[in-house]
């Protein structure tokens, strides 16, 4: 009996035929089905998979066992006088027509009626949408655009996670830099972490269509890399590797990975081509180890992880002088610990000669540029040389969100074009939409256009990504008060409650407005006895003093913020409060000083 009329005889055939038919059916109506009760797209995959490794076993089993009256036998124990195939055969020929008329009248509903269903629903849901957001359009989702999430350790110890968080950020500062590429930015990308990642949900919040993830796991000088790009549209694994090499090796891993991605993607280098994404910054291992760590503590907002970055970044500094990375993660660090919680004049000089270093060891670093042109814009008040220092590291590097975040400083401060710095905050946000300085910074530039929808907008973003942000006030708290909306104000600022960091100062100011004066002064009280041990910014004092009408005191705190080097000083031309003061000489005499960069040189 040749092997054909012998699957035949077996009703090998007739099972395949109605493992496939109930197979596409089972697919069909669970991909309806799933989405319905918010199953995970997995679930679906994972059916397929199943069902497509059954296959071959189902027909092994028709091949090798028989249905008799007597119940499953294998067949070579069947005689031929007791077998029932034929009957077999036929119940299966009934079973296949039963499951193709299902099909048939699944494939009729779903194309007659759940289809033009769903065609009117999307449009309709889609109006609600447009309509719910204030008629904004989403913007479409650029094939060439990624995140870089933070690699999960596992290792287990949580202290350790500062090495899968540092190897993800230098993959996407230097994939950032790519002019081909969107790449999300750290705030917005490092939200998502852990391994169960909706890879979908992850494309639509940062509006990018390529997700890099994966894991890290150290023992003693070897790592273990395991990195996958997806597909966020489809879900669709587009390139995996796995890597072993040891530590000393991990710029040179770092590239490996950067290449694959751009190949993976096919990026355009264009004069990167031939030359190291990632290079080297320090031959030494334990400086680039130090490093990271110190790294990991700088985004931090505590003065406590901030002064141990800076104490790591000084032994990164001690173990390799020339690692122009760690001297501008060390002027980042400075950047962040002055206003917040050091008086700028404390620590100007370190944040300066820090990224004057990381210039000149590496004058194609943009960061250095940026944290250089800071230090000069807000407390050296070098207008013309921070302007060249931030052009630059824009230049260098337009994908990033720092780059346009520091950018954004220039029209706001030095040319007061409020609408442009507004474009750059908004760049940086594009870039990096689960920053909240972002959106913070962009309610001054809404603030400076007297534009209270949008100054209310963004404060509400800001709560959004972090419901605890603080920086000298709450978001809230500072919208309503500069657009003079005092209850709404005061009633943020109670529900709000005090934070660590202490009283609110603009609650003071829209206490003072609206005539309880004791609860102002209550306040002011409470930061001028903070002031006596922490830096308060005395700009913030001045502010009050103005609500209160005491005019000589706000002078007084003005002019001890300029000696502090307070950086909000150069947001007075627009705050509403001073405005009374702008045509005071002694206010007038104090802004000269602030702008006195900007006046040509005297003749000789």
């Amino acid at each position: 009996m040749s092997l054909l009329a012998e699957l035949k005889r077996r009703n090998v055939i007739r099972m395949a035929g109605l493992y496939l038919v109930g197979a596409w059916l089972l697919t069909q109506v669970a991909s309806t089905v799933f989405p319905a009760f918010d199953v995970s797209v997995w679930a679906l995959r994972a059916l397929i998979i199943v069902l497509v490794i059954g296959f071959v076993p189902s027909l092994i089993f028709a091949w090798v066992f028989e249905l008799t009256p007597q119940g499953l036998k294998r067949d070579a124990e069947v005689k031929p006088e007791e077998s029932i195939a034929p009957q077999t055969a036929r119940r299966l020929d009934r079973m296949i027509i039963v499951v193709l008329i299902c099909a048939l009248v699944y494939f009729g509903v779903d194309k007659f009626v759940l289809a033009p269903r769903r065609d009117a629903v999307v449009p309709a849901q889609t109006q609600q949408a447009t309509k719910a957001a204030g008629a904004q359009t989403v913007p479409a989702i650029a094939d060439k655009s990624i995140a870089v999430l933070p690699l999960t350790n596992l290792g287990g110890d949580d202290k350790d996670s500062y090495l899968g968080d540092g190897i993800s950020e230098e993959v996407l500062n230097a994939l950032s830099k790519l002019p081909g590429l969107k790449v999300s930015g750290r705030a917005s990308s490092f939200q998502f972490r852990g391994r169960d990642i909706d890879a979908a949900k992850v494309g639509r919040d940062l509006n990018v269509r390529n997700l890099l993830s994966g894991t890290v796991q150290r023992a003693d000088e070897m790592l273990r890399i395991t990195v996958e790009l997806i597909d966020t549209a489809s879900g669709v694994q587009q390139w995996s590797q796995k890597y072993d090499r040891p530590f000393k090796n991990l710029f040179v891993l770092e590239d490996e990975i950067s290449e694959a991605v751009t190949k993976a993607l096919a990026i355009q280098l264009g004069a990167a081509a031939g030359q190291p994404l990632v290079g080297v910054g320090t031959a030494n291992p334990q400086a680039h180890d130090l490093y990271l760590r110190a790294r990991q503590l700088s985004y931090r907002s505590d003065e406590a992880s901030m002064i141990e970055a800076v104490k790591l970044f000084n032994q990164v500094i001690a173990e390799d002088s020339n690692y122009a990375a760690a001297w501008a993660g060390l002027a980042y660090t400075y950047v962040f610990l002055a206003d917040a919680y050091r008086a700028p004049i404390d620590v100007l000089s370190s944040m300066k000669a820090a990224a004057e270093k990381s210039v000149t060891l590496a004058p194609d670093l943009a960061e250095g540029h940026a944290y250089l042109g800071y230090a000069l814009l807000a407390y050296e008040r070098d207008f013309p040389a921070a302007m060249r220092e931030l052009d630059k590291a824009l230049a260098l590097n337009p994908g990033s969100a720092d780059a346009h975040f520091f950018h954004a400083l220039v029209p706001l401060v030095v040319t007061q074009n409020a609408a442009a710095a507004l474009a750059e905050f908004e760049a940086a946000e594009k870039i990096d939409p689960y920053n909240p300085f972002d959106p913070f910074s962009a309610m001054w530039a809404g603030t400076a256009l007297g534009d209270e929808a949008l100054t209310i907008r963004k404060a509400k973003r800001v709560l959004e990504i972090d419901p605890g942000f603080w920086y000298t006030t709450d978001p809230l708290v500072y919208a309503y008060g500069s657009f003079g909306r005092w209850q709404d104000c005061i009633d943020r600022s109670v529900a709000r409650g005090q934070a660590d960091n202490g009283p609110d100062f603009k609650a003071a100011v829209c206490y003072a407005h609206a005539g309880n004066a004791a609860r102002a002064r209550e306040i002011l009280d409470q930061l001028e006895t903070a002031a006596r041990t922490r830096y308060v910014d005395h700009s913030t004092l001045a502010e009050v003093h103005m609500a209160l009408g005491d005019t000589d005191r706000a002078i007084a705190a003005l002019e001890h913020a300029f000696h502090d080097r307070s950086q909000p000083l150069l947001l007075l031309w627009y705050l509403p409060e001073f405005k009374p003061l702008h045509d005071d000489p002694r206010y007038r005499a104090l802004t000269d000083r602030i702008y006195a960069s900007q006046r040509p040189a005297a003749k000789p």
